[in-house]
């Protein structure tokens, strides 16, 4: 009998199912509250920054003084103050742990560790009832939990994640409506589309898939109804954010929504073939390469089944369309949730390859699988944007410019992850008001500049750290060949844009110190503390 086998047996008792499901969530749990209270200071740690200095706004002065709207200080957004180009919900998960909890970095991950969480018991009802098959479901959610962006995205507070559980959710009262054929899921199922609605632009594409499901399933329960009734949840959805933005920003506000989903789809990147390469290692990255390879052999097995092809597709359709909207645009290349929506299917489509294997190979798939994602996960938790020194700087500025005062960023904009720290205005540009600054000191990002994504004349040990097993030995292998590692080479690197962008940058601050009279006072390992002493 295979493993396989002997596994579904043993999950054939409801108590054992329950077990499996508790021990899973609970190692999940602790897989994302590692460092929970750590500074905002990881890589892509600007976003929960971003929607926490909004939700403190809630907490100063209440949430009915902005209407419930995200606020952000002038000098962090520009225009009105208010961030339109999502829906508002975000605010109140946020503002609910503020309440309760304080204002803090472990309070603004909290929210997204809970939705995380009940996302994954979610899955697994789902998957259960969707395909009988206790295995499956294990292992379905057995890779959800360890995905290294499940991990490494599941503690961040975003829009994504919230709209991750409402997905999930709205998929699993559609199939117990169809199951169980009893009313009360008809109205919770509304309920979750409306809810879900308000929480991001992308559950559009969810409801669309559901909608789309609903059409194919002839002897769906309730379909007439949920025919109708489901579009109009979901404009009731649009229609509560096009008010509350209309209240809140006026007409031209409401119409910087469509503008900017135009610029992010239709701005594509200048270089097909870096998107591609950059890409491609960046989901080896996230989901591991044994986690793909399984995926892709696994999804056409999927979709040779009659009896699963929709519900796949229906699970498939969100992360696909939005990889297809956004997955050439300009900035997809560093946007953390190019395929976030495509956790489920890949997970499921995973462990639906995992069926077909036999039990020795089984063992050493699920091994490596593990070995890889604790490698990426500790990875991606180990790169920073900014070191516990420069938050040590960031800390003492805070304390030690007058309330009242702004505080000088120079050229570039400050970021949100520092913002959150900052309790003063920053300016940046010119600084004509500023008698403080905080700056970054250019020097490490200029000699970093210089070198690529990875290192060609480093050994394959050295970009291991950087990526996964499979990435690194490609590397090795196209080292073999000098010219097209000096292709490869030139296409990670983008040239000497960045480069000489970051000397140009260093060259006019170092002006504007010397015209404005700043005096350095202490410095980090990447900024450097100013004061305009009044003579």
């Amino acid at each position: 009998m295979q493993l396989q086998s002997k596994i579904s047996i043993f999950l054939e008792n409801k108590r054992t199912r329950l077990i499996a499901l508790v021990t899973l969530t609970t190692l999940y749990g602790i897989l994302l509250a590692q460092n929970i209270a750590a500074p905002f200071w990881g890589i892509l740690d600007d976003e929960p920054a971003l929607f926490g200095i909004a939700a403190k706004s809630w907490i100063v002065h209440s949430p009915m003084a902005f209407g419930f709207g995200l606020w952000l200080p002038e000098w962090i957004w520009g225009g009105n103050g208010y961030f339109f180009h999502h829906p508002q919900f975000i605010g109140i998960p946020l503002y609910l742990s503020y309440l309760f909890f304080g204002v803090g970095e472990w309070q603004t991950r909290l929210p997204a560790i809970l939705f995380s969480l009940l996302s994954l018991v979610v899955f697994w009802f789902l998957i259960e009832r969707a395909f009988r098959n206790h295995f499956l479901t294990l292992t379905a959610s057995f890779f959800l939990a360890l995905f290294p962006t499940s991990v490494f995205f599941g503690r961040m507070m975003s829009f994504h994640t919230v709209v991750g559980f409402f997905t999930l959710l709205s998929f699993l009262l559609l199939l117990l409506i169809e199951t169980e054929k009893k009313q009360k899921y008809v109205w919770f199922f509304l309920l979750s589309v409306i809810i879900g609605g308000l929480t991001d632009w992308t559950y559009f594409l969810a409801s669309l898939a559901a909608w789309m499901y609903i059409v194919l399933r002839k002897d769906m329960a309730y379909r007439r109804v949920l025919l109708w009734t489901l579009p109009l949840a979901a404009l009731f959805s649009v229609a509560i954010t096009a008010l509350q933005v209309v209240l809140l920003g006026g007409v031209a506000a409401i119409l910087e929504v469509p503008s900017t989903f135009i610029d992010h789809t239709t701005q594509y990147h200048a270089s097909f073939i870096k998107l591609i390469l950059f890409r491609g290692e960046n989901e080896v990255r996230m989901f591991t390469g044994i986690g793909l390879a399984l995926a892709l052999v696994g999804a056409v097995f999927l979709f040779r089944k009659k009896e699963h092809r929709l519900f796949a597709g229906m699970l498939a359709f969100q992360g696909a369309v939005y990889l297809a909207l956004i997955g050439g645009w300009s900035l997809a290349q560093n946007h953390p949730f190019w395929s976030f929506h495509l956790i489920p299917f890949i997970a499921l489509a995973a462990a639906y390859a995992l069926q077909k294997v036999k039990h020795i190979a089984f063992i050493a798939l699920v091994a490596i699988f593990i070995f890889e994602s604790g490698w990426l996960v500790y990875g991606l938790f180990n790169t920073k944007s900014f070191e516990k020194d420069d938050y040590a700087l960031f800390k003492k500025a805070n304390r030690g410019v007058p309330a009242q005062e702004p505080i000088c960023s120079g050229r570039v904009n400050p970021s949100y992850a520092q913002s959150f720290v900052f309790g003063h205005d920053m300016e940046y540009g010119l600084c004509a008001n500023s008698r403080y600054a905080v700056m970054r000191r250019w020097e490490p990002a200029i000699e970093y500049a210089k070198q690529i994504s990875y290192g060609f004349d480093k050994p394959f040990s050295s970009n291991i750290r950087k990526s996964s097993p499979e990435v690194a030995l490609v590397m090795e292998i196209v080292k073999l060949f000098p010219e097209l590692k000096a292709r490869v080479a030139h296409l990670i690197s983008g040239g000497d844009a960045d480069y000489r962008e970051k000397i140009a940058i260093a060259a006019e601050e170092a002006s504007l110190r010397q015209q404005r009279g700043f005096t350095e006072t202490e410095c980090s390992t990447n900024f450097c503390f100013y004061i305009i002493y009044i003579k």
